[in-house]
């Protein structure tokens, strides 16, 4: 008689994959609960599918090899109820209460009733008949399997349909159902006509068990089991070598198979333990990313509200010392004056220096936005050039605007990015010129704004100006003439006229020849009727 007969094959093999599947699971995580269930349960059906082929070697097997795998084949029918139970429990995140220790009670008593049952067949003169113990246990599990089926669909169904829950939650719930079921099933054929006589009805259970456990541990993690697709391919490599070396019919053949299932497992142990590290790896960089992305955004808000919360005060400081300075409360003396005056300047700074953190932030964060509004591009230089009338009359320094005949005046472009580039080139024209003057132009080019500041202040050289525009960035005069400043505000007004569509550029003609920054802005022509 051959160990494996042919029409068994399938059996066997779907038995096999089966237990390897369980041994996968629970050896991923072995202080997992839902990896512990998996494998019992897994146990349980693998057992149930092998049952014919076990049958089969009844003439050839001891007798007490033939009493412990009946046991084993009765508690696996047994506590299959319970651990249905306990792995829906799991699932809806239920305690372990009540209901999972009369689950398991009962599959005591049934499985004793079932072991008494055997033990009384070999008596001569049994005072039970041994089919009252085996018949009531029976009944007793066909009864915990049908409240076992009952009870998943009551606690799991609502959170198939739920939409309070996240997706990944109602799909564990789904297959849970799914799988459960099939378990239970399977359970019940055992049951009322079990073992299963030699057919096709177990191995496809079991098939269709396999593949959605594989299915629900790549998509959902069932049970917190994970098995990726390789190693689901190797499971099944491993069953097809039991198969194979269960078939042979010599030592050669037998030494062959062996020979063979080991390669097989050496290399699906360093294929699983290399995909396994490039998983880690993976979930290692997307939680930096994750972390990274939590920080950027906390860094976004601490700027943004620091921003907007600096603007107010400074905002009114800037006001008040303006109206003091200008004798708007009475006269005041000259050195009150010049005072107030030097508030003003401070307030002013602080707030560009604000402004300028803001949208490098939004920059950064890659959320800042180009709008184009209407706008009257003389009334936006003067403005911003009166703003800086005072500290350049403070130091001596004439303030021009040069704006062409030809410019149009309204406009639609970024008015944000207009006040901003303007209002830094300005300050900085009037922080680094010691003496002369400081020209502000503006023309049209197509429909291009080109708008440029020009000093003759201390200059720099070609080698600096290549430099000027980088993050942080501070040259020679910044650090000669100990001018406080963050290094950010020409990297911001780089970016702000590039995401605007526009360009900026600085022309320096070396050291004590004055520099002159030129900004392009795209504009179009505000029509008469919007006017």
């Amino acid at each position: 008689m051959d160990l494996l007969p042919l029409e068994l094959t399938l059996t066997v093999g779907a038995g096999s994959a089966t237990i390897f599947l369980g041994i996968a699971a629970w050896w991923r995580n072995k202080w997992a609960l839902g990896n512990f269930l998996y494998a019992l349960i897994a146990f349980c059906l693998a057992i149930w599918t092998l049952a014919d082929w076990l049958i089969s070697l009844e003439s050839t097997a001891l007798p007490f090899q033939m009493f412990f795998w009946k046991l084993t084949f009765y508690a696996a029918v047994c506590f299959g109820p319970a651990l249905v139970v306990h792995a829906v429990t799991h699932l809806a995140n239920l305690p372990f209460h009540r209901v999972n220790n009369l689950a398991y009670l009962a599959g005591l008593l049934s499985f004793a009733s079932m072991a008494l049952g055997t033990l009384l067949r070999d008596m001569p003169q049994p005072f039970i008949p041994n089919t009252v113990c085996l018949q009531a246990a029976s009944a007793v599990g066909i009864i915990l399997y049908v409240a076992a089926i009952l009870f998943t669909a009551f606690h799991l169904y609502p959170l198939t349909v739920s939409h309070t829950i996240p997706t990944m939650e109602r799909r564990r719930a789904t297959y849970g159902i799914v799988l459960l079921n099939i378990f239970s099933v399977a359970g019940i054929l055992q049951l009322t006509i079990g073992p299963l006589p030699v057919n096709l009805l177990m191995p496809i259970i079991t098939i269709s068990f396999l593949t959605l456990s594989l299915m629900s541990f790549v998509r959902s993690s069932f049970l917190e089991v994970e098995l990726g697709p390789l190693e689901a391919f190797f499971i099944l490599l491993a069953a097809y070598a039991v198969v194979i070396l269960l078939r042979s019919t010599n030592l050669g053949e037998a030494v062959v198979a062996v020979l063979g299932s080991v390669i097989v497992a050496l290399f699906a142990f360093l294929a699983i333990h290399t995909v396994k590290g490039e998983r880690s790896k993976r979930k290692f960089l997307e939680e930096a990313n994750r972390q990274l992305r939590m920080l950027e955004e906390a860094k976004s808000d601490f700027v943004d509200m620091v921003a907007h919360q600096l603007r107010g005060p400074l905002a009114s400081i800037r006001a008040a010392s303006s109206m003091i300075a200008a004798g708007d409360f009475g006269e005041v003396s000259e050195k009150a004056a010049r005072t107030a005056g030097q508030i003003q300047d401070t307030a002013t700074r602080l707030v560009s220096l604000s402004d300028t953190f803001l949208n490098a932030s939004r920059l950064e964060m890659g959320v800042y936005q180009s709008q184009r509004v209407a706008t009257n591009v003389k009334s936006e230089i003067e403005h911003i050039v009166n703003e800086m009338r005072t500290a350049a009359e403070t130091k001596r320094i004439t303030l021009t605007t040069e704006i062409q005949e030809s410019c149009p005046l309204d406009v639609s472009l970024d008015r944000d990015v207009l006040e901003n580039v303007l209002f830094n080139l300005v300050d900085n024209a009037v922080k680094y010129t010691s003496r002369g003057s400081v020209t502000v132009g503006c023309k049209a080019e197509g429909n291009t704004m080109v708008m440029s500041v020009s000093d003759t202040g201390p200059g720099m050289t070609q080698e600096e100006c290549h430099g000027l525009f980088k993050k942080f960035h501070r040259g020679r005069v910044g650090h000669m003439y100990q001018i406080s400043g963050s290094g950010l505000g020409l990297y911001v007004v780089k970016k702000l006229v590039e995401a605007a569509g526009g360009s900026i550029s600085v022309s320096c003609e070396g050291i004590d020849k004055g520099t002159t920054f030129t900004a392009h802005l795209p504009f179009e022509e505000v029509k008469q009727s919007q006017a």
